[in-house]
């Protein structure tokens, strides 16, 4: 009869057993999201574009609350500020409408139009058009507002045709502002992509 090569007192142990499909699905995912995350944190940008200007940013403040700021470095207004190849001169700001035009084809605000006159002075060597998209009006809370596309089309205006070199063009950017915000700066660019040049809206 054969006998057992191990002592009756002891049985051999299973071989230890590796990962199954279920841990390495988890580990590979894990891996990946952590690639994806260190990919986009070095794609995007540190600042972005509607953060608010040092001037406005609320500092001690919890979040979810809001806080005044003033924006106490930017110039007046009748001062010309430059940005790119246009010069900028904004001669007041006027938050008292709801509406533009009259009737049926009349354009309503969400809040309320704040209408700022300004001349604009193409000071460099070609043809430059005013983008309206890049220009914007910031608020007591922070909040970042775009010039209103179809108010353009509501004031017989050329401020946003060409501006040839050396030439001023004189036109009212209008902004839509909540009727609990009060205005605070003006960042008025020559491109999309330009720093932009600062007036105080107080």
């Amino acid at each position: 009869m054969a006998t057992s090569p191990y002592p009756s007192s002891y049985s051999p142990q299973p071989g230890r057993r590796g990962p199954d499909r279920r841990q390495l699905a988890l580990i590979a995912a894990v891996v990946l999201a952590a690639i994806i995350g260190i990919a986009i944190a070095v794609i995007l940008p540190i600042g972005r574009k509607d953060s608010p200007p040092a001037s406005l940013a609320p500092t001690g403040v919890a979040p979810g609350q809001t806080a005044s700021a003033t924006p106490s470095t930017a110039p007046g207004y009748g001062v010309p500020v430059t940005d790119g190849d246009l010069r900028f001169v904004v001669s007041g700001l006027d938050c008292s409408h709801r509406q533009l035009g009259d009737g049926l084809l009349a354009l309503g605000a969400k809040g309320r139009f704040c209408q700022t006159r300004v001349a604009v002075t193409n000071i460099g060597d070609a043809g430059h058009s005013l983008d309206n998209t890049a220009q914007f009006l910031w608020d007591d809370r922070g909040a970042r507002h775009e010039a209103n596309f179809l108010a353009r089309f509501k004031l017989d205006e050329n401020l946003w045709d060409s501006i040839d070199p050396g030439e001023t063009k004189s036109g009212t950017l209008v902004f839509d502002l909540p009727l609990d915000a009060a205005p605070r700066l003006l960042e008025l660019h020559s491109g999309a992509r330009t720093a932009g040049a600062r007036i105080s809206a107080r």
